[in-house]
Parts: C-alpha cells; sequence; structure tokens
C-alpha cells in the first residue's frame, strides 16, 4: 500500500556565478551598476535561499498546512522513524484540534478508507481488531474499533453478511449509545478510551501506519454493499434448517454430566459419546442435504485468533480438532490466527470445541506449574509449549477415534450412499484450501521436553471435547 511522502520545499537548480578573470574589463549595466556589485547583490540571494532551504528543511511544516497533511507527515515520520518529522505533525495536529473538527473528520475518514481498502482485501472487523490489538495495544484496538462500528452505523443501509453484523454487533455495545451526529468522532473516543487529546491522535497515526501494510487475505464472506452476493448471502439454506434440537439437547445433558462427574473414566465416556453424537449430527446434515436435490453453499471459511504464547502449538489443536470434524486449517502465525475450512455444520462444531478444549488445556497447564531441569533451571516454556502440542495430538487420536466409530455406525442407516457424500465433501473442503492458499506448505511442531509432552497427554485423556451451550443453529 500507498507511503505518503511530503517534500514541502521544491529543489531548485543552482545558480551559477560566472567568474572574472583579473584582466577582464567589468562593464556597467544599463542601471549603471557595475559588475562587481551585481555579483554581490546575486551571492547575497543565493545566501538568503539556502538559509530559507535550511530552515524549511528543519521545520517541513512551516507555514499553514492542512490537517490533511499534517496527518500524511505525521504517518511518514512513523513508518520512517523520524521523529522530528513526527513530533512537529503532532504537535500541529493536537494543537489544530482544540480549535476546529477538521482533525477529528481527517482522523476518521482516513481510517475509514483504509478500512474499506481493507474490506475489498479479504479483511473483517475482528480481523483488524485483533491483528491490531496484538501488534499494538488494546488503546489501539478501541481507536480501530470505533471507527469500524461508526462506519457500519452510517452504512446502515448496505447488504451486510450475517457473520458481519455479528462481528459488528459484538464491537458495538458502548458506541450504539451514541448519537452518530453529535459529539465529533475525536472526542467520543477520548471520551470512551480514556485519552488525551495528543494521545488519541497518535493512537489513531499509528492505527493508519499499521493497516496500511496489512497483506491481503482470501475473501471469505463479501463485504457489506457487495451487492447480490451480500444479499444472496442472508438468506437462509436447506442445511439451515434441518437441525435437530432433541439431538442438541442429548449432547448438552451429556456435556453436564461429564462436567460433574468426579470419576474421569465416567466423564470419559459421556464426553466421548458427545463427540460422536455430533459427528453424527454433522453426518445427518450432510445426508440430508444430498437426498434434497437443492444446491446449499460449498465450503466457506472462519478465522479463529490466538492469543501469544505458544501461538503455534494452539494452532496444533484447531488442527487437530478440526480434522477429526472433516475440516482444514492453515495457519497465519505472522498474523496471530488459523483459518479453518469446511461446511458450516463442522466449523461450528470445530470453534465451540477449541474454545472449550483451549481454555481446559490453559487451566491444566497451570496447574502443572513450573518446570525445572536437573540443575535448577527453569524450562517452563519449554514444558508448555510441549504440553499444548502432546495435549492436542491425544485429541486428535480421541475425536478422531470418535468420529470413524461414528461413520460405522452411520453407514448401516445410510449404506453405501454415505461414504460418496463424506469423500465428496471432504475433497471439496481440499479444493477450497487450495484456492484461497495456493502457495501454502505443511508445518510441524516440535517438542523437546518429555516431561510437558506425559503431562499434556494425561491433561488430554481427562479433558471434556464439550461443544458447551453455544452449539447452537
Amino acid at each position: 500500500m500507498a507511503c505518503f511522502f511530503i517534500s514541502p520545499v521544491e529543489d531548485s537548480q543552482p545558480y551559477e556565478t560566472p567568474s572574472l578573470g583579473s584582466g577582464q574589463r567589468r562593464e556597467k549595466s544599463a542601471m549603471g551598476k557595475p559588475q562587481r556589485k551585481r555579483d554581490q547583490e546575486r551571492r547575497r540571494a543565493e545566501k538568503a535561499r539556502l538559509e530559507s532551504r535550511r530552515r524549511n528543511a528543519s521545520d517541513p511544516l512551516a507555514g499553514a498546512p492542512s490537517a490533511t497533511a499534517m496527518l500524511q507527515a505525521a504517518v511518514q515520520g512513523h513508518l520512517t522513524e523520524d521523529h522530528n518529522l513526527y513530533d512537529m505533525a503532532i504537535d500541529r495536529l493536537a494543537l489544530l484540534a482544540t480549535e476546529s473538527a477538521d482533525v477529528s473528520d481527517t482522523l476518521r475518514a482516513e481510517i475509514s478508507r483504509r478500512l474499506r481498502i481493507l474490506w475489498k482485501h479479504g479483511w473483517q472487523p475482528i480481523d483488524v481488531v485483533s491483528v491490531v490489538r496484538r501488534l499494538e495495544s488494546a488503546g489501539h484496538a478501541e481507536v480501530v474499533a470505533a471507527a469500524v462500528v461508526h462506519d457500519a452505523r452510517l452504512d446502515r443501509d448496505q447488504p451486510m453478511h450475517p457473520q458481519w453484523a455479528a462481528q459488528l454487533e459484538d464491537m458495538q455495545p458502548w458506541w450504539a449509545e451514541r448519537d452518530v451526529a453529535a459529539p465529533v468522532w475525536l472526542e467520543r473516543v477520548l471520551a470512551t478510551v480514556g485519552l488525551s487529546a495528543r494521545a488519541a491522535i497518535e493512537h489513531a497515526v499509528a492505527v493508519i501506519a499499521r493497516i496500511q501494510r496489512f497483506p491481503s487475505l482470501p475473501i471469505l464472506i463479501p463485504p457489506p454493499g457487495a451487492g447480490a452476493a451480500a444479499a444472496a448471502s442472508r438468506r437462509p439454506r436447506p442445511s439451515d434448517t434441518t437441525l435437530d434440537p432433541k439431538m442438541l439437547g442429548r449432547v448438552r445433558a451429556l456435556l453436564a454430566k461429564a462436567e460433574s462427574t468426579e470419576f474421569p473414566e465416567e466423564a470419559d465416556a459421556f464426553t466421548d459419546k458427545a463427540q460422536q453424537l455430533m459427528a453424527r449430527y454433522s453426518i445427518d446434515v450432510a445426508m440430508v442435504a444430498s437426498a434434497s436435490g437443492i444446491p446449499t453453499g460449498g465450503p466457506e471459511g472462519r478465522r479463529l485468533h490466538l492469543d501469544p504464547p505458544y501461538i503455534d502449538a494452539k494452532a496444533s489443536l484447531v488442527a487437530a480438532v478440526a480434522r477429526a470434524n472433516r475440516c482444514r486449517a492453515v495457519l497465519q502465525s505472522d498474523l496471530g490466527f488459523v483459518t479453518v475450512f469446511g461446511f458450516e455444520t463442522d466449523l461450528a462444531v470445530v470453534d465451540v470445541l477449541f474454545t472449550s478444549l483451549l481454555a481446559q488445556a490453559t487451566g491444566a497447564m497451570v496447574i502443572a506449574g513450573r518446570a525445572v531441569n536437573a540443575a535448577g533451571m527453569s524450562r517452563t516454556r519449554s514444558f508448555r509449549q510441549s504440553f499444548l502440542i502432546s495435549f492436542a495430538n491425544r485429541i486428535g487420536e480421541r475425536s478422531q477415534a470418535a468420529t470413524t466409530a461414528t461413520t460405522h455406525e452411520a453407514e448401516k442407516t445410510f449404506g453405501g450412499s454415505l461414504l460418496p457424500v463424506l469423500v465428496k465433501r471432504e475433497a471439496d473442503v481440499d479444493e477450497a484450501v487450495s484456492a484461497a492458499f495456493p502457495l501454502m506448505r505443511a508445518r510441524r511442531s516440535r517438542v523437546s521436553n518429555a516431561a510437558g509432552w506425559h503431562a499434556g497427554r494425561l491433561a488430554a485423556d481427562q479433558a471434556s471435547l464439550k461443544a458447551g451451550p453455544e452449539l447452537r443453529r
């Protein structure tokens, strides 16, 4: 994306002064001035121009530049680490903000312009806010969230994908209570985030500098205003209307028993049965959709954001759960999220299962305590990294075993028509992954701590494969 380079002073051609030989005759001009006097005046003028250029170079915002020019200078100073340019631009923006609303309008408009570019390149509101929070701070994330919600309220009449609307709903509890018209955007940010005027401007500049360097992502859902695509995505599909509430009630009952029992073996039996029911649930939806003959759409993508540390190890848990539920996971570690591809029902199961399992793994890992080697030196990081990888590996084994058993049982009901449907769906998912990430490569996690590996495997054996109350249509 383009960076703005400010060049407030135009370069002029160097002025060349003719040299005079000692014996050369100095003629008078039409005004009667000798050549020597004219040369002196030219040298003084050139010296004045050079001095003016030095002053402008030390103050590139000399004069009365617009709020847009000052913002561009601040962003450029931030990107190039030109502290002199950055400080001068921020000081003048803060001063101008006390006198007019131009700074507020300029900041919001520039963030909005950058966000609309990101929407066209595959980003979603939760992606931008989460990555800004991870790479900058929670305050920066609040600033960009304010701009996202503000734009959404102004564009509320545009067709919007349900997932997009859900993300905005999660972001705007505090913002929805305020009128869009007043007060100005910057003042609302100040009142809500609790920043000074200068700090709010610095946060906004940092956000602009950060998001303009974001890479393009695969488009998983259409952005607002995408026309027919967004409108069509809001229509219910056959697979959305054939879910069995009784089956979901049975899953919740089994999980409640698993969480309440004091016997690990009994909890394992309950949770494995719940996993089998969810797998059967997915099979039933797939077979109903296949039998109806009505197009239900292909695989979709969903991004799961991971908090540091141990992002690679946590991604292994996502991949294990995804694989067992006929989905595929792709990690983008620099951005801190995993993109999971699969059919809608399977994605819902993966999302809820991973959230629950990660919480269980984290709790068990903390209980395991600090790890030290024979010399008494801390090995906590290697222990926890190995713990999470082992946990993910064992969860994958348990989940896959439950899914396989369920598939064999379902063959008694659907006969030979089941496997072709499941194989076709898995092939469609693989094709969607290849289309979205044609240059991806396989990645394996390394284990360097045997104690962490064994502790993680034990914790996974005792973990509840729960989907929780969030599993719904």
